[in-house]
Order: C-alpha cells, then sequence, then structure tokens
C-alpha cells in the first residue's frame, strides 16, 4: 500500500500543510478545499482495499460461521500475546467477525458515498476514518502485519476533513494562555526559517514571530546574550533554552512532554548544543540553505502528465481489482496485459485472510547432523525438539522478512532448500546433513486445538 500511496502522492498538493514548503511560504492559501482527478483515485484506491477484501471473504467461515477472527487469532506466525488471549473468547469473537467483515463493505462504501454527498460528505468522512483507525489500531494490537496497518491509518489521516482538525487545533490551542511573541535575528536566515519551521511543526500558527531588530530593547538583549527572545504572558524575556522550553510548553502536541526538556541533565546539554549552534550559524545556514522562502506555495499540476498517468492508473489498478474478484471482467486474465501492470508497479493484492485464515499453525526445524555426532537446531540454536515452541511463533523472527520466508515456506518446500544450502555455507567443514522437518496443528473451531503432525520435507546433505 505505501508503494501505491506514495504514487498517488506525487499529484496531491500533501506539501500544503504541516511541512517545510508551508512553513517557508510568506502568503498562506486556504487549500482547505481541493479536488482534482487524483483526488478522486486517492479515494477510490481507499474504497478498493476494503472492498476488494470484502468480496473476496464470501465464504460461510466469515458470513455464516462467524469464526474467522478465532482462526486469525490463532495463527502464531502473526498473533500477539494480547491477540492469544482474546482468541480464547469464542462467542466475543463471533461478534468481532460479523463487524470486522461488514465494516470492510461499509467503510469502502462510505468512502465512495462521500464523493457525491457534497457539503454532506464531510461526517460521513469523519465516521468512515475514525472507525477504519479504530479497526487498524485493533489490529496492531493483536496481530504483526508489518506496516499495513500504520500505512492504512496514515492514509485515514488524509481523509480526516478539515473542519475535525480546525475543531481539535482550537481545542488544543495553549498560545492565546501564554500570549508568546518570538524575535529572531532579521540578519540569519537560518535563525527565521528555524522559527518559522517550529511555528509549523510545533502547530503554533498564531504565535507572532518578529525580527528582533524592529524593538530596540529586543535588539540589544539578542546581541547581549546571542540568542532569540520569546516574550511570554508575564512579559518575561527569555532566551536560548529557556525560550525553547517556553515555546515547548505552548505547543499543543509537546506540551505533555515539558518535563522531559526541564529535565537539570537535558537542561545543561541542551544550553551547550544552543550555545554551540548560535555560535556557528554560517554552518546551520549552509546545511538550510536547500530550503528556499517562496512568495507562496506552489503546487505543480503538470495538467497533461498527470492526466495521462492518472488514466493508466485507473485502468490498471480496476483491471487488477477486478481480476481479484472476477477475473472474467477483467482484461487482465490475458497475461502480457497483467505484466503491462507488474511493470508500472501497480499491481496489489487485497486478499488478506481470503477467503478465510488459514486454520492450522505451521513451524519448522532444521535439524542439523554435525561431523562430531551432535544434533542441533539451526534455527533456534537449541536441542531439536518437536513439541509446540513455548515462545510464540510470531517472536521468534527478527524481522517481518524472515516471518514472511517462513510463512511462504509452507506453501513453496523449494524455499525450505535454499535456506539450507546457506546454513551449510555458514556451517562449512562441520555440518553433515539438515534435515527440514514441518510441524503443523490444526484448530478446530468447535473442538479446540488437535494433535501435532510431523513430515520430514527436505534431506540435505552438506559439501
Amino acid at each position: 500500500m505505501i508503494r501505491l500511496l506514495l504514487f498517488i502522492s506525487f499529484f496531491l498538493p500533501l506539501a500544503a500543510s504541516y511541512s517545510v514548503d508551508s512553513a517557508l511560504s510568506e502568503n498562506k492559501k486556504n487549500t482547505k478545499n481541493y479536488s482534482s482527478l487524483w483526488s478522486f483515485i486517492f479515494c477510490l484506491q481507499l474504497a478498493a482495499v476494503y472492498l476488494v477484501s470484502f468480496f473476496s471473504k464470501n465464504h460461510p467461515i466469515w458470513n455464516q460461521e462467524y469464526s474467522a477472527i478465532y482462526y486469525a487469532l490463532h495463527l502464531e506466525m502473526f498473533v500477539t500475546h494480547f491477540g492469544l488471549w482474546l482468541g480464547q473468547f469464542k462467542v466475543f469473537g463471533q461478534w468481532l467477525t460479523y463487524l470486522v467483515y461488514y465494516a470492510e463493505l461499509i467503510g469502502g462504501t462510505l468512502v465512495i458515498l462521500s464523493l457525491f454527498l457534497g457539503r454532506y460528505a464531510q461526517p460521513v468522512r469523519l465516521v468512515a476514518s475514525l472507525a477504519l483507525i479504530i479497526f487498524h489500531l485493533g489490529l496492531i494490537l493483536t496481530m504483526k502485519l508489518g506496516t499495513f496497518p500504520y500505512v492504512m491509518i496514515a492514509a485515514w489521516l488524509v481523509f480526516i476533513p478539515s473542519s475535525f482538525w480546525d475543531f481539535l487545533f482550537k481545542k488544543l490551542e495553549l498560545v492565546k494562555k501564554f500570549q508568546l511573541q518570538i524575535f529572531y535575528d532579521g540578519e540569519c536566515s537560518f535563525c527565521k526559517k528555524t522559527v518559522f519551521m517550529l511555528k509549523t511543526f510545533f502547530l503554533l500558527p498564531s504565535v507572532r514571530a518578529r525580527e528582533c531588530q524592529s524593538q530596540e530593547e529586543v535588539l540589544q538583549l539578542m546581541t547581549k546574550e546571542n540568542s532569540w527572545v520569546v516574550i511570554n504572558h508575564k512579559n518575561e524575556k527569555l532566551t536560548k533554552l529557556d525560550a525553547m522550553i517556553a515555546f515547548w510548553r505552548a505547543s499543543p502536541i509537546l506540551s505533555p512532554f515539558t518535563f522531559l526538556i526541564s529535565n537539570p541533565l537535558f537542561y545543561v546539554l541542551g544550553t551547550k548544543a544552543y550555545v554551540w549552534v548560535s555560535y556557528n550559524r554560517k554552518i546551520m545556514g549552509k546545511i538550510t540553505s536547500i530550503f528556499h522562502w517562496k512568495k507562496e506555495f506552489e503546487f505543480r499540476k503538470y495538467k497533461i502528465f498527470s492526466l495521462v498517468m492518472g488514466v493508466v492508473y485507473l485502468i490498471c489498478t480496476y483491471q487488477w481489482n477486478m481480476l481479484e474478484v472476477n477475473s472474467k471482467y477483467s482484461l487482465l486474465r490475458y497475461v502480457n496485459a497483467r505484466e503491462v501492470t507488474r511493470y508500472l508497479q501497480l499491481f496489489q493484492n487485497w486478499k488478506m485472510f481470503s477467503p478465510y485464515p488459514q486454520t492450522n499453525t505451521a513451524w519448522f526445524v532444521f535439524q542439523g547432523h554435525f561431523k562430531d555426532k551432535k544434533v542441533w537446531d539451526l534455527v533456534r540454536n537449541q536441542a531439536v525438539s518437536f513439541e509446540k515452541p513455548q515462545k510464540l511463533l510470531s517472536e521468534e523472527f527478527s524481522s517481518k522478512f524472515w516471518r514472511k520466508y517462513f510463512n511462504n515456506m509452507e506453501r513453496d518446500p523449494k524455499l525450505a532448500r535454499y535456506l539450507s544450502l546457506y546454513l551449510c555455507r555458514e556451517n562449512l567443514g562441520n555440518l553433515v546433513e539438515i534435515k527440514v522437518y514441518k510441524l503443523s496443528q490444526n484448530n478446530n473451531f468447535m473442538n479446540g486445538a488437535e494433535p501435532i503432525s510431523e513430515t520430514m520435507i527436505l534431506s540435505q546433505k552438506c559439501p
């Protein structure tokens, strides 16, 4: 999903808010309302994730027995401790299955409806966004699915209407309470850029920022302390790290963490760091020279190119998703057409746990036989055991890539051979043979876990 969203973002003015470009724009335009072919594509892509997933789950386990969540939360290759604990409540799992199944249908449908509801679209977008964000937070708590739920939450944040953010920031705004004024060295480009970036990223757009040269008293203090100056609601003139602490306290997102910057050790180190920066403005100026001031935020649309790419994206993604749901309605059932979409990197797959989750948990034992007659589990680095590991399988892997590799090994035994050859090279001269065993335990919604089955799938001689 991240690949597709990054591609779509090339054609959307995402930098119009909360970005370096917006921070260094002298004239702020109202960019809250924006529509184009690519905003339409963004909505369709978001809807496709859930609608394709929904139509791919047309199976009794999802829509009659409602046991899909039970099976998903017993896949130890992906489940967390909390998810495994939650999986023991079968009735609650059935309710969750019902909610997840229809949430995908309703969420995807609401995204499409919002395109045609005009001024009534904002509450629809807000409800859909918050509901699906909660859904993905649930996935994060119960399963290890890599970056997918985080990327989807980011996508839904884009879909939340601007009126919600305006309301939220108004409630969180602390500037009126602190009444800050910021003064920076008008002859220092680095200083001005830093102040306006801090205003943007600390969510303090209404703070007044002026040049120290505009007030003689402030200019004298700046020259004496070699520092920016912040005046708070008590009319206190703060400099160096004290000024940063005042700025930090006024920020709606950083104020809860003021205790961190007020820590004595941090205060001493922070002051020294600030002094170093203040005496090395030329170096910092060179670093920030890549950022340029603009009269106003500009979004280059490249209309012809954008239109052509938009049409290509719509055709390829629509046809690919139709291939996933019902191949007879997709032109991509022909191999050559499908390869074009792959070449453009527009292929996608939203069939997670479709048509139903795996009903078994599988793990592998790589039994290594050494020249000194030692027999050892080469993957877990322990004595060989064919019992179910006490540690969750999802915690045995150092990264999501290893987890995916072992998960795919169940469908493609050739992967076991590749890993065996690698282990032979790693133990060159000592290892005689590797025997790979697949152990599997089926889960039954009515009867629970079944006995463990054991199958040797490979015997690899080492050179």
